[in-house]
């Protein structure tokens, strides 16, 4: 009988559980639910710090889009906490950039009949995004000259017309690390010559190009081939002057070289590296005077850890995104030495840190094991992180 009725209590239990449980699988992650995650790609704070450009990652529907990496779309944030789609659809949006004005923002992408990458912009107003600088082989990367009139951009050099005409005919094999082109850099006259830009002899290959604050330098990346292995181990910091194109600095870093930073001064380039030859990563955050010279670690106490990012708040300090386990914290750092935590919530992994000096105001990107990639905001003179986008409100069930 206790047999019978244990039997039937057991059996009334799962019944009422049975809702419960269907709803939890109905809610369960899923291979189709993977495909769905949004999440935000790459961020910039406009020069008034009032505004965030944005570039979302739209993935495309299994079984129903074309096969592919799904799309990158433009948006901005403003300081209302608004946002609004300025290019989206079928669009591969990438290196956003304010013009110094801060009326529009800049991206590369290919449109319409575009065979290559080209750099187009957009006002801040809105409109259709225009097409104003283009190149034979393509834009790889690029900056703005700091009054907005220029463009120093990075692009491989031109296929010539034999082999062209070769491909045509079938004979166009890819042969690993053969016939490599080295990138180069160009400057174009945005408003008098831009389909004439001026080629600066350098040997290498150029992986990235900075002007100076004053707009007469270029600090530059370059490694002595497009060789990947060159690239990863190879690369060193050369600053040109920009109108002759003559070398005025060398920072011979060992090993790996990761982001550029101008002193606001221009006097000194921060910059990160990996410690010595045989440190695996570029995450030592390092100074030197423009003209070249010895280096300095400005975090040399930094053992278990790495800087992910960083950027110049005035001539004395900086903003540092620090990298300790599975999390990063938002360190303010002197060239005294003197280092304070701003930031340690367990806001998850952060990068892409952009800063308006002038407001203090910066974007970050984090995520977490609770949610992909997300815009944040934040003050350097605030302990807190504001979370702007919720790409993906499905989530939370």
């Amino acid at each position: 009988m206790k047999s019978i009725q244990s039997l039937s209590a057991l059996l009334g239990l799962l019944l009422l559980l049975a809702p419960a449980t269907l709803l939890a699988k109905k809610s369960a992650m899923s291979p189709h639910n993977i495909t769905r995650i949004q999440q935000v790609m790459d961020a910039v704070i406009s020069p008034d710090g009032h505004s965030i450009a944005y570039v979302k990652w739209v993935q495309s529907e299994p079984f129903k889009d074309a096969d592919g990496s799904g799309w990158r779309e433009l948006h901005v944030i403003r300081k209302d906490g608004k946002s609004r789609s300025y290019v989206q659809g079928d669009v591969k949006v990438r290196g956003i950039q304010w013009t110094p004005d801060g009326q529009g923002i800049s991206f590369l992408t290919k449109r319409g009949s575009d065979k290559q990458n080209n750099l187009y912009v957009i006002s801040l107003s809105g409109g259709e995004a225009e097409r104003v600088l283009t190149h034979s082989s393509g834009i790889s990367s690029y900056q703005w000259h700091p009054s907005g009139k220029k463009v120093a951009f990075l692009a491989r050099s031109s296929t010539s017309k034999a082999k062209k005409a070769l491909a045509k005919k079938g004979f166009k094999a890819e042969i690993y690390e053969e016939e490599l082109h080295n990138s180069q850099i160009w400057i174009a006259d945005i408003a008098k010559d831009a389909d004439s830009p001026r080629k600066l002899a350098l040997p290498g290959s150029v992986s990235a190009v900075h002007w100076s604050p004053n707009g007469k330098r270029l600090a530059c990346a370059v490694a002595p081939t497009a060789l990947i292995d060159d690239h990863y181990m190879k690369r060193r910091i050369v600053v040109l002057d920009a109108k002759s194109g003559k070398i005025k600095g060398r920072i011979n870093n060992p090993g790996k070289l990761g982001s550029i930073y101008w002193r606001p001064d221009g006097k000194q380039i921060a910059f990160l590296a990996g410690g010595d030859l045989n440190d695996p990563s570029a995450q030592r955050l390092m100074i030197a005077d423009a003209a070249g010279g010895p280096m300095q670690d400005l975090m040399p106490e930094l053992k278990d850890g790495g800087v992910r990012g960083a950027a110049w708040l005035n001539n004395e300090n900086m903003l540092c995104l620090v990298d300790h386990g599975v999390e990063t914290n938002i360190t303010l750092l002197g060239l005294k030495g003197d280092a304070s935590v701003l930031i340690n919530d367990g806001s998850g992994a952060l990068s892409h840190l952009s800063v308006d000096r002038k407001s203090g105001n910066f974007s970050v990107l984090s995520h977490t094991a609770a949610h992909a990639q997300e815009l944040f905001s934040g003050n350097a003179t605030k302990g807190k992180l504001t979370r702007l986008t919720d790409s993906n409100p499905w989530l939370a069930d």
